[in-house]
């Protein structure tokens, strides 16, 4: 029988076992994370292993399903209010928007790039403001516990203003290239390109084996730039379920 409960606190978190998602070296970090930004974390076992973990963020209304039962995604779905969730299980009969996981090798990887724009790393306030202006519904605590987590933002200025950002994680060696954002009117001009390298560059200088990345099934443009650096699909995809 599966059994539902709640992680309340981070020194509650489990050993998660291997094979629940692709996510498994980041499935502890995910979960601190959460629990920092005041969200919750909710397991599904039986009576040996975790069969399953959504992570819930209640300001956002937003969620993430690591399992590979139909029946516990279910379960999950239902449990909290969200305007939408991620999730690994291909479930076709929810609308849903897919993105494409891609990986590099970055341990045999030679990194070559001219930068056109000066990248830099902002104040924690520079991308609090930024972060809350280009997206109004973000928890905001998440920036700032990102920042506490080891997490690295990237931005480039133009006449002193941020106009694109980039995050980018390292866990296990590593690395997740996420949350990046140029302003509509700066786009198409080679920042996005500048933000993707420097966040390579840090991770190799950092001693990351490995670096993956979502990008949706719909992005020419992103999929272009990482397909130019030797990113690769993996064959894993996230689906975001509107739900």
């Amino acid at each position: 029988m599966i059994q539902f409960s709640e992680i309340k606190k981070p020194s509650d978190i489990p050993v998660f076992p291997l094979g629940l998602s692709f996510f498994d070296p980041y499935l502890e970090h995910y979960t601190k994370e959460v629990l920092d930004v005041g969200g919750e974390v909710y397991t599904a076992e039986d009576s040996e292993n975790i069969l399953g973990v959504l992570m819930y963020d209640g300001y956002e209304k937003t969620g993430c399903i690591y399992t590979r039962s139909r029946e516990i995604f279910d379960h999950f779905c239902r449990l909290k209010p969200s305007s939408f969730l991620y999730a690994e299980i291909d479930a076709s009969d929810i609308p849903r928007e897919v993105f494409n996981i891609q990986t590099l090798n970055l341990e045999g990887a030679t990194i070559n790039h001219g930068f056109r724009y000066e990248v830099s790393s902002p104040t924690p306030k520079e991308i609090e403001r930024f972060m809350l202006a280009t997206h109004p519904n973000v928890n905001p605590l998440w920036s700032h516990v990102a920042l506490m987590n080891g997490e690295k933002c990237f931005v480039v200025k133009l006449d002193g203003k941020i106009v694109g950002c980039a995050w980018v994680s390292l866990v296990n060696r590593i690395g997740w290239l996420h949350t990046q954002y140029v302003k509509p009117q700066y786009r198409r001009i080679g920042i996005a390109t500048d933000l993707f390298y420097a966040r390579l560059l840090w991770l190799k200088m950092k001693g990351a084996k490995s670096v993956f990345s979502e990008i949706s099934a719909n992005n020419i443009a992103s999929s272009g730039v990482e397909k130019k650096a030797n990113m690769l699909p993996c064959g894993g995809r996230v689906y975001m379920y509107l739900t």
